[in-house]
């Protein structure tokens, strides 16, 4: 079944949407001066037709000469060349009419469609292109609050940061505060506290009679006490003035601290009569706040003013990085809505326009149908002419055309681009859940498979538990509309944990079309993009030159280079897959229409260019990871009582020293895993010009083949011994054999000194390889099958650094009483989980359940628990 594509899902551009669609309206433009084309040939052609009809008729009206037909009545002859002048009129007569039927059937509808499709091709794109402005315009606004964030967030750090220092410095105030107010002022014999004076100024001023009091020049004065007056009060209500001389020292005291000063007279002398006048001064009223305050005083003073100002400036401060950051999540969301409403638009109008594209394209072939039509009635002639037109008519396929115009125009298919919130702080999977990478999601949910992956299948499975095998599949191939995927996507879109009972109110199909958002708007595709070359290297073998087996346990090796999360994920999707597959033929049109969709879903390539649009490994991948479901992923789900084993002991006694050197061997393992995938990735296969039985031919090319590791050749087949050294590559790795040597990039190798303690330590790097996406290479064949002897040495180094690497944990495992593996044991494929709780567990691919490794039998533990919710 060939694959039919659509506008919709073919003119899609990751970075910028304005480039599949500029790319699209640029081709559909084409149309409009095709359609001109085809007009201006028919008009020309009712042209010729009429004026070849009028010449006709003339020839035919053309009379004879006198001395000629006219002379005599005739013979035969002139009633033969009369009937010919008349069939001449007749032919006339028939191209007009012929040019008349042209006009009236060909040529004006094809104008009227002409126009139409012009205005609505003009709509459409003007529409679209505000879009895309206003969806650009957006993006700026995003990037210019993103910015404004985090300098309003540095700004709140740095005044936090001076918070503190001024509030040590405030507690110092506090303590020279405290020291202020020991402050004592002293009138006569008695001393009074700052609080204490204040008090007794106000009594006076209350108890003592002013008046306002003229003086020449002067002025008016309020407010003035005189002498004698100040000096009773004095007597009668302080303790250290019983006599009125001791009343007056007490007033002249009260003048020399600057609490009153004289009024009318110079001097500073108080005396206690009715013609002395006296007001008090700013002290009085305030001590701290007069011009003569201490250095102290004025020194704290500004502090406080520092502090009190800076206090204001860290609240604003945090206040507007806050307003900026929801002035930033604001701008994501809506842009967020825009881009939603924009893909949706665009969809739409994408649909129209391969709508109308195929209108206009069956109008021409309606067209050509009525030109073909309007030479029936012609002689003999022009039917030859008019069967040829129906032959060309019959020949024209507007679908085909669609296709081809796709195949040769289309930028690549509909790949969401998801601009996430990112807080500066906790980063991007509290608020979203599309769009956020696996890892971060996984890290987030605490589970290395999303809640929204294991939700969704949950769902599905419940939901459509008493249907048909026909319309469980039906769930899968069934188109939904974009705008319906959205508005569940909307609603689980929170980064909070989707539950069942959000989903069971939609219907099953936008759920299954919700999961496909999901995996579509992941940064990198579920099986990776480093598997994107491995893969292809591997399907484009001839399947001639290996069988299946070898091919699905490569595919099983390949497998273990991804990402635990994502195997996990691929695993609980594909075994979903699998189910719905058992019960029809591995070449039904249900495998192959959704290893159609999801193929390209789950593999496709970091860098899209036009060159990947025809491969086909990801769907013939996904095809045999669903088919062979339980082929390619039994080895990698059960797990090793050896491995097992010697994880719980390591648990036991020296568990720190254990610890610590697993993480070092992880470490290590990791960094070579790295490599392991570049080498993998960088296989090429290459082909002789022509297969060719001489062996002078052949010496020749094994000869070239070891000067230079990347020989081309032209043509599609492969000398026999590249056939060869890709089978050898592709062999199965057999761990309970310790002579095996593997020339495979993606299997593991056997170190020379295979003791106990040796095979304790691969045993267990292996598994621990395979479960951090670790494969110990060999080295990479060249096409020739030879290594070169600097590579040759450069492996061998590489791996004794390897070896040395387990050494920390050989020592650690040695002591714990372990022995070689028994050969039954799977230990290369071994894939094992650590849970909280210390224990270790594998993972049943049929039940999706967690089976304990432990010395006896222990009930099953659910993988998920669909009740937690």
């Amino acid at each position: 079944m060939v694959a039919q594509f659509h506008f919709e899902n073919s003119f899609w551009t990751p970075n910028n949407y304005s480039g599949g669609i500029t790319v699209l309206y640029d081709k559909l433009e084409q149309g409009k001066i095709e359609n001109e084309e085809v007009v201006a040939f028919i008009r020309e052609r009712i042209s010729i037709e009429e004026l070849y009809g009028k010449k006709l008729c003339d020839l035919s009206k053309i009379s004879s000469r006198q001395d000629g037909f006219l002379r005599d009545d005739g013979a035969s002859l002139r009633r033969s060349f009369e009937k010919v002048k008349n069939e001449c009129c007749n032919l006339g007569q028939a191209h007009l009419q012929l040019a008349s039927n042209l006009a009236e059937m060909v040529l004006q509808p094809l104008l009227k469609s002409k126009e139409e499709h012009a205005k609505r091709l003009k709509l459409s794109r003007d529409e679209l292109t505000d879009y895309l402005k206003m969806y650009e315009r957006l993006i700026g606004d995003v990037e210019k609050a993103r910015i404004n964030y985090q300098n309003k967030c540095k700004i709140a750090d740095e005044i936090a940061n001076e918070a503190l220092i001024q509030r040590s410095l405030e507690k110092e105030k506090e303590k020279m505060r405290n020291e202020f107010q020991l402050l004592v002022v002293v009138l006569g014999e008695q001393s009074f506290t700052e609080e204490e004076i204040m008090k007794f100024f106000v009594r006076m001023r209350k108890e003592i009679p002013s008046q306002e009091v003229k003086f020449p020049i002067l002025g008016v004065y309020n407010d003035v006490y005189t002498g004698e007056d100040i000096a009773k009060w004095l007597q009668e209500n302080h303790l250290g003035a019983r006599t009125l001389r001791e009343a007056e020292m007490i007033g002249q005291e009260l003048t020399d601290q600057g609490f009153l000063r004289l009024i009318g007279a110079y001097g500073n002398k108080f005396t206690s009569t009715s013609s002395a006048y006296y007001q008090w001064k700013p002290k009085s009223f305030n001590l701290r706040s007069t011009e003569e305050a201490t250095p102290l005083s004025k020194g704290w003073g500004g502090l406080v003013s520092t502090i009190t100002s800076n206090q204001p400036n860290e609240k604003r401060a945090r206040k507007e990085a806050d307003e900026a950051d929801e002035a930033y999540r604001h701008a994501v969301r809506r842009l967020d809505k825009t881009r939603l409403h924009l893909e949706e638009s665009m969809i739409d109008h994408l649909n129209f326009m391969e709508r109308k594209e195929l209108d206009r394209i069956k109008a021409s072939k309606a067209a050509f149908l009525n030109y073909a039509a309007t030479f029936s009635g012609i002689i003999s002639t022009t039917q030859m002419m008019s069967e040829r037109l129906l032959v060309y008519h019959e020949a024209l396929n507007p679908e085909k055309d669609i296709q081809f115009m796709i195949e040769r125009y289309r930028t690549g298919p509909f790949i969401p681009r998801v601009i996430l919130y990112r807080n500066q702080y906790n980063g991007s999977a509290n608020d979203q859940t599309f769009g956020v990478p696996l890892e971060e999601k996984a890290k987030h949910d605490l589970k290395y498979i999303p809640h929204i992956v294991t939700k969704c299948l949950s769902c599905i499975t419940k939901g459509f538990s008493k249907w048909s095998d026909t319309d469980k599949r039906l769930v899968w191939t069934t188109d939904v509309p974009l705008a319906s995927i959205h508005a569940l996507r909307d609603n689980i879109n929170d980064g909070e944990k989707v539950t069942l009972k959000k989903l069971r109110e939609y219907d099953l199909t936008i759920v299954a079309g919700v999961l496909k958002l999901y995996f579509l708007e992941l940064p990198e595709c579920l099986l990776t993009f480093e598997l994107y070359e491995p893969v292809k290297l591997l399907y484009s073998i001839n399947p001639e030159d290996h069988d299946v087996e070898t091919r699905l346990s490569s595919v099983s090796n390949l497998l273990t280079t991804i990402p635990e999360g994502n195997y996990r994920t691929l695993n609980a999707f594909v075994s979903h897959l699998h189910q719905l597959a058992l019960s029809v033929d591995p070449n039904d049109k249900f495998i192959t229409i959704i290893t159609q969709i999801y193929g390209f879903i789950l593999l496709r390539p970091a860098n899209k260019t036009s060159f990947y649009f025809d491969d086909k490994h990801p769907t013939r991948l996904l095809k045999d990871l669903i088919v062979n479901y339980d082929s390619i992923f039994k080895n990698l789900n059960v797990t090793s009582s050896s491995i097992g084993e010697i994880l719980r002991r390591s648990t036991s006694r020296d568990s720190l020293q254990s610890n610590k050197s697993t993480r070092s061997t992880r470490s290590t393992l990791s960094n070579r895993s790295s490599r392991t995938r570049e080498s993998v990735a960088n296989i090429r296969i290459n082909t002789s010009p022509s297969m060719n039985n001489n062996k002078h031919i052949r010496d020749d090319q094994v000869k070239e083949s070891e000067n230079n590791e990347n020989v081309t050749y032209i043509n599609g087949s492969s000398p026999p011994n590249i056939a060869t050294n890709i089978n050898n590559m592709y062999t199965v790795y057999d761990a309970t054999k310790s002579d095996s040597l593997v020339n495979s990039p993606i299997s593991p190798i056997t170190r020379s000194n295979h003791n106990k303690e040796d095979s304790i330590s691969s045993n267990y790097g292996t598994g621990l390889g395979r479960r951090r996406g670790f494969r110990r290479t060999r080295g990479t064949s060249s096409p020739s099958g030879s290594i070169s002897r600097s590579r040759r040495k450069n492996r061998e180094s590489e791996i004794k650094n390897f070896n040395n690497d387990l050494e920390n944990y050989d020592d650690g495992m040695s002591d714990s009483g372990s022995t070689e593996s028994s050969s039954a044991s799977p230990i290369i494929s071994t894939r094992t989980y650590s849970f909280p709780n210390k224990s270790f567990v594998s993972v049943d691919d049929n039940t999706l359940e967690a089976v304990p490794i432990t010395p006896e039998h222990n009930p099953k533990h659910p993988y998920f628990n669909e009740e937690s919710e």
